[in-house]
């Protein structure tokens, strides 16, 4: 986190370009993937940000690194070896289409 010189809103500033693309050719969006680490819980509220401003903006997107076959990537949001949740899975499950 610190050596990216990111902060809360490092997400939503990298998707300004892709959002005003979309608005000056009246286009629908979607990201194909994306992700954060689950080792710094600033990162965390990067990735709460981040899915908020995708879904006011109504782009849709996915979510990179789920599956088992990840295994300790700390990207992955598979559930841990003990069956918890990842963190980042609380973030997603805020934003799932119901």
């Amino acid at each position: 986190y610190d050596e990216e010189k990111a902060s809360p809103d490092v997400g939503v500033k990298r998707l300004e370009g892709y959002i005003a693309w979309l608005k000056e050719r009246n286009a629908r969006g979607f990201l194909g993937e994306f992700g954060v680490p689950r080792d710094d819980p600033r990162w965390i509220e990067v990735l709460d940000r981040f899915v908020a401003k995708l879904k006011a903006e109504g782009i849709g997107g996915t979510y990179w690194g789920g599956g088992s076959w990840f295994g300790e990537n700390h990207l992955s949001m598979d559930a841990a070896k003990d069956g918890t949740d990842r963190p980042q899975m609380a973030v997603m499950q805020k934003y799932l289409v119901k």
